[in-house]
């Protein structure tokens, strides 16, 4: 991950896919010291605890060789990263239900 305003402030962690998160949801501390700044928008999102309005952000994210500029939220409860399915989008990555991984697939237009 990265910061696309300071290309050379780039953080590596591990991120917890949940195909059931529209947006990507990173820690403040981590947006933090990516220095990312939020955008002004707050998203209202529902949790499992209930309705929360997070801080929306972007951020480079890179994984398997392709990186993009991916809208995500700033979370002050998560503890680790959670990629969601827009940024599973961008990346043209689908999860495969029998294994759990990763894999490549084209993008739909319709």
């Amino acid at each position: 991950m990265s910061n696309p305003e300071l290309p050379g402030k780039t953080i590596e962690a591990l991120g917890l896919v949940d195909t059931g998160s529209t947006f990507t949801v990173i820690p403040r501390k981590l947006s933090q010291n990516l220095g990312l700044k939020p955008t002004g928008r707050h998203v209202e999102v529902e949790t499992a605890k209930g309705a929360l309005e997070l801080e929306e952000t972007y951020m480079q994210l890179s994984s398997d060789g392709v990186s993009v500029l991916t809208p995500s939220l700033i979370s002050d409860e998560m503890p680790s990263v959670l990629v969601g399915v827009i940024t599973l989008e961008q990346l043209s990555f689908k999860v495969n239900p029998l294994t759990g991984k990763l894999e490549k697939h084209r993008a739909l237009l319709f």
